[in-house]
């Protein structure tokens, strides 16, 4: 899973962005200020850090500068409310991966938080062990597995198919059924990926590749690749 860090003053924006980025699968957690951040992440590693500019003490450029010295394969976004094109190419320039003016979506703060992740994380080299049928609505997998799917779980599945790391939060997957994440009865959810874990296990002899993760969603944890007609 991703960790992000999120450093904002305003504590109402802080908790809306932090709850946000959990929703989207994220590992997430916030603080006010940088006040002591060196520290703090030589104790809690995170891949990403979502950096406002104007902040008590020490601002968010002077932040980037220290960390590109001290923790160069951090992935950094600077969110903020300066949009000036002098300010974005400051921004740019102290270091930071990308940056985004305020107020953002969240899904665009999430797409670039994989966006900078991608080219942060070493790849990890793997074969395809799953393969996704979606004409034939089936799940292949190694020593000849077939196993036949739902509508619903074959939607489950194409989440985990373009989901980084495997990683998929519970909105998302419920989006992916077509349902409301907020009025959606989550135990819909866990029911359907209950009965595709026993499918899958039942056919690979109890061998489990859903995870959940934390509540905050589930994780397909073999590689999964989706075949196009």
């Amino acid at each position: 899973m991703i960790r992000v860090l999120v450093i904002e003053d305003d504590y109402d924006l802080l908790d809306d962005i932090v709850f946000g980025l959990r929703h989207e699968g994220f590992e997430t957690s916030g603080a006010p200020d940088g006040i002591g951040l060196m520290d703090r992440l030589e104790h809690q590693p995170v891949d990403c850090l979502v950096l406002d500019l104007a902040l008590p003490g020490e601002d968010g450029i002077s932040i980037v500068n220290k960390l590109r010295k001290t923790h160069p394969q951090l992935g950094v976004v600077m969110l903020t409310g300066r949009t000036s094109v002098a300010d974005r190419i400051i921004g740019l320039e102290s270091g930071c991966d990308i940056y985004l003016c305020k107020p953002v979506e969240r899904r665009e703060l999430a797409a670039a938080i994989r966006a900078v992740s991608r080219r942060i994380l070493p790849p990890t080299p793997h074969k395809v062990i799953w393969i996704l049928e979606r004409d034939g609505m089936r799940l292949l997998g190694k020593d000849g597995i077939e196993i036949s799917l739902t509508r619903q779980e074959l939607l489950l599945l194409k989440v985990f198919c373009g989901a980084y790391g495997g990683e998929a939060s519970r909105k998302s997957l419920i989006e992916g059924l077509g349902g409301n994440y907020l009025d959606y009865d989550q135990r819909r959810l866990e029911t359907l990926i209950s009965r595709l874990r026993r499918k899958i296990a039942q056919a690979t002899g109890t061998h489990q590749v859903i995870r959940a993760l934390r509540s905050e969603g589930y994780m397909f944890i073999e590689p999964i690749l989706e075949r196009l007609p």
